[in-house]
């Protein structure tokens, strides 16, 4: 299986980077890297290849003005691209070209210098890239020579990884830009219950060890999910049922919860590549007090058992509800200097997917429904799995 990258340039006087990859079985191959010129010497270089990624906005018909929803997407990642309108020779050439090539070549559109960004290569000196690429690819003795080649070799790369499902999209109705989950990343974000920790929910744990979950905590949970109440009104009349109970005995309870398989091996990694660690949930810190003094977290947001003299007095103060946590996790970006993009999300339901959306790698573990699967990029059975999705 052949797989094309073509950086297309907007005139046919200026070099366009053609790169072309073969299929193997440990890592693609390159058996072709260099600069092309006219629309003839591209489709015929072009004619049997499988997979091809154009690094040109794939419109048909009109071109819109202004960003379209996969530029916007991209954009609110961090990343940087123009509009569809600005690169009008660009797309009509394009257009030429994609209609002229065989039907069974597959077409899809990326832009290299964002997927380069993803992949953790350098997108201003690409000649500095080679050590990295050799990593992702076999090069087959072929070195960069300029950026149209170093365009054209990622592209051809994300067009291997859209083959091998191990890709992203951004845009809707038809018009998508395909490019890498992120490898180069600065932040790690998690949610807790059933992420880091085995229990699915910090209130259902503490209601199941002091008997008030079949009568309290299961009604009031099930109110919620079918809209009767709202979270804050959910809240309160769960921790109501703890009323008056000694807060010792509540840090006892939270000290018998259970890690996620692979913790510590992540978490290690995490350290020793210097990415910053944080917790986003809508659980308790009676159970993340135990997450930070294990592993030394300090960027965390849950929610808050209220207690006076000792005892808990039945109320809660909530810092992070259901569906609140991607106004923290933008907060938390702009106060660490991170652009999203650099930023990994790894969580279980819905209240999830909107971090997933917002950052440059998606991981769901042990998730509630098929909804969170498909909004992440990766599921993993155990946490120690996601190193290898970081190297």
């Amino acid at each position: 299986m052949l797989f094309a990258g073509l950086d297309l340039a907007s005139k046919v006087k200026n070099p366009s980077g053609l790169a072309i990859l073969k299929d193997s079985k440990s890592k693609p191959k390159l058996s072709l890297l260099k600069n092309i010129y006219s629309d003839k010497q591209i489709i015929d270089a072009l004619k049997k290849i499988d997979f091809l990624a154009i690094d040109a906005p794939l419109i048909k018909g009109e071109i819109p003005k202004g960003y379209r929803p996969a530029e916007k997407q991209l954009i609110n990642l961090g990343l940087r691209l123009m509009t569809p309108s600005f690169l009008k020779e660009l797309v009509l050439r394009a257009q030429n070209i994609i209609n002229n090539l065989p039907n069974h070549v597959k077409v899809i559109e990326a832009h290299p210098r964002s997927s380069a960004l993803m992949l953790g290569l350098n997108t201003r000196r690409v000649v500095f890239n080679q050590p990295k690429i050799n990593k992702l690819l076999d090069t087959n003795n072929i070195s960069l020579s300029n950026k149209h080649q170093f365009d054209a070799l990622v592209s051809a790369y994300t067009a291997y990884l859209h083959q091998k499902k191990s890709i992203r999209y951004a845009g809707e109705d038809g018009s998508y830009i395909a490019l890498p989950p992120c490898r180069s990343i600065k932040l790690a974000v998690f949610d807790m219950d059933g992420t880091l920790t085995q229990p699915n929910s910090s209130w259902e744990h503490i209601h199941r060890q002091l008997g008030t979950w079949e009568n309290g905590g299961s009604i009031y949970l099930q109110k919620f999910l079918a809209d009767d109440i709202s979270y804050e009104e959910f809240a309160d009349l769960d921790s109501g049922e703890w009323k008056g109970i000694a807060v010792e005995k509540i840090r006892t309870i939270a000290k018998r919860v259970k890690y996620n398989p692979g913790i510590r091996e992540l978490i290690e990694h995490l350290r020793k590549n210097k990415i910053k660690i944080a917790v986003i949930s809508g659980g308790l810190s009676v159970i993340s007090d135990k997450i930070a003094e294990d592993f030394a977290i300090e960027d965390i947001f849950v929610n808050d058992l209220i207690s006076d003299n000792g005892s808990l007095t039945g109320k809660v103060k909530i810092n992070v509800s259901y569906n609140s946590k991607l106004p923290i996790y933008k907060k938390l970006l702009k106060d660490l200097k991170i652009k999203p993009y650099q930023a990994m999300t790894v969580g279980d339901t819905n209240g999830d997917i909107p971090l997933f959306k917002n950052s440059g790698l998606a991981v769901v573990i042990n998730p509630i429904n098929e909804e969170v699967v498909k909004a992440a990029d990766f599921e993993v059975k155990s946490l120690a799995e996601i190193i290898t999705l970081l190297e």
